[in-house]
């Protein structure tokens, strides 16, 4: 259970974040904390994958934050499809959910089915994820857009200014 009082927390998620853009050059940081670009690699310091990048420095470090356990990764397939997330979730109540994750900026409701939003949607047409999971999770680690588990966007949070609402 986390014993953090909730100014603390803020100040630790903005701490978090401050450390996500010391990992991006200062073309990158420029770019992309404007909001007018999605994460690329040559943003990066270090060249790596731009969603490994915001999972490691940023989103799973806010789970962590949260006392969110992570479970082993999950795969569905139905109908010819295939579909995992990147993460299987459990928070301190027990109830599980998922979350799929993208990089920083991304269009979370990008039409395709690589939309962070619309890959969430189609896991819970599963009967079988409806009665697993309580909802699911789009991020790009800023934003967070939370999804019942029939498929309804139910709310999106910016992560530094509604904290508390998405604890």
């Amino acid at each position: 259970m986390d014993t953090q009082a909730p100014a603390e927390q803020q100040h630790e998620v903005r701490t978090i974040i401050e450390d996500m853009w010391e990992g991006l050059t200062l073309e990158g940081r420029s770019r992309v904390r404007d909001g007018h670009g999605h994460l690329t690699s040559n943003d990066l310091k270090e060249k790596t994958d731009p969603e490994a990048f915001t999972k490691e420095k940023l989103i799973r470090r806010v789970l962590d934050l949260l006392g969110i356990e992570i479970l082993p990764e999950r795969r569905f397939e139905w109908a010819g499809k295939k579909r995992k997330v990147d993460y299987q979730l459990r928070n301190s109540r027990g109830q599980k959910f998922l979350l799929e994750a993208k990089p920083l900026n991304a269009d979370l409701y990008k039409e395709e089915s690589e939309g962070a939003v619309n890959q969430i949607k189609d896991i819970f047409q599963l009967a079988q994820a409806k009665k697993e999971y309580v909802f699911g999770i789009a991020t790009d680690g800023l934003r967070w857009v939370f999804i019942d588990s029939d498929g309804e966007v139910e709310n999106e949070f910016e992560i530094v200014k509604d904290f508390n609402a998405v604890k």
